[in-house]
């Protein structure tokens, strides 16, 4: 049976949107990778209470009701309405299901919103400095004397880390919302957000984050990320500081000389 061109352009148009709803999954799934990008780190330590969560919700914990999440997700924008950047210490802890014993990393991290820019310092086990910028991402090992350069449209899981930590570093919770259905719980003097994930294809790599804000401030105080296998990931910001002082060169990265460069934005140039 012969197909007009009318009913061919009608099927390549649906085709096209069901195409782009499961990039956006796909993207959104990627989150799991972002996260792993910037505070992965291998390393075992012992138990430290600077690797815990401020808090954690239990089965026992009631959601706010649907007018006080209105008023929360407000008081929390409005805090951090007056913010251009923010520094803290860093610690995660990765609870994986085929290890018996956590993994650990820490290190420093500065986020500025306009222009946007990340810069991520790991100071154990290896040292490790990751700039992210409005169009690059750095990734710098200074005891291999080596440096990676990628353009961030190119790298996913770099997008969707700047993305998703503007989106929680500013407050705009509204963003997270066309991706995750959320609850709104009050504990500890924190606003604790659960995000799960909509997108069912989504839901196969992560079960759901969970993010502590500080009630008085509005900053972050942690995250908290699940998958369906059981591993878990918590990261803990310590030492928040709200419109840091920070140098010129911040999120600029002056490489010695000796480092070998690899230039993955110029792929047809020779890398030095």
């Amino acid at each position: 049976m012969a197909i007009s061109k009318k009913e061919l352009f009608s099927l390549w148009n649906r085709s096209k949107k069901v195409y782009r709803r499961l990039m956006q999954a796909l993207r959104l799934a990627i989150l799991l990778v972002a996260f792993c990008l910037i505070i992965a780190a291998p390393a075992v330590a012992a138990p430290d209470v600077k690797f815990s969560l401020p808090a954690e919700l239990s089965d026992s914990d009631n959601a706010v009701s649907p007018e006080d999440k209105i008023k929360l997700t407000r008081r929390i924008k409005d805090l951090l309405s007056g913010i251009d950047a923010v520094s803290a210490a860093v610690y995660q802890t990765k609870h994986l299901a085929m290890l018996k014993k956590a993994i650990e990393s820490e290190g420093t991290v500065i986020i500025r919103k306009t222009p946007r820019g990340l810069r991520w310092e790991a100071v154990r086990p290896e040292r490790t400095v990751t700039i992210i910028d409005e169009k690059t991402i750095t990734i710098y090992k200074p005891v291999e004397k080596e440096a990676d350069i990628y353009d961030i449209e190119a790298n996913i899981a770099a997008k969707q880390s700047m993305a998703f930590f503007s989106s929680t570093m500013w407050g705009d919770i509204s963003e997270l919302e066309k991706k995750f259905s959320t609850e709104i719980y009050l504990k500890n003097g924190l606003i604790i957000y659960r995000l799960i994930p909509i997108s069912e294809m989504v839901l196969r790599y992560l079960t759901s984050i969970v993010i502590y804000f500080n009630d008085s401030t509005g900053i972050p105080a942690g995250f908290e990320l699940t998958t369906p296998k059981g591993d878990k990931y918590m990261t803990s910001l310590r030492d928040v500081k709200k419109n840091p002082p920070f140098d010129i060169d911040t999120f600029y990265l002056k490489l010695p000389k000796e480092v070998w460069v690899r230039d993955h934005t110029k792929p047809d140039e020779k890398n030095r």
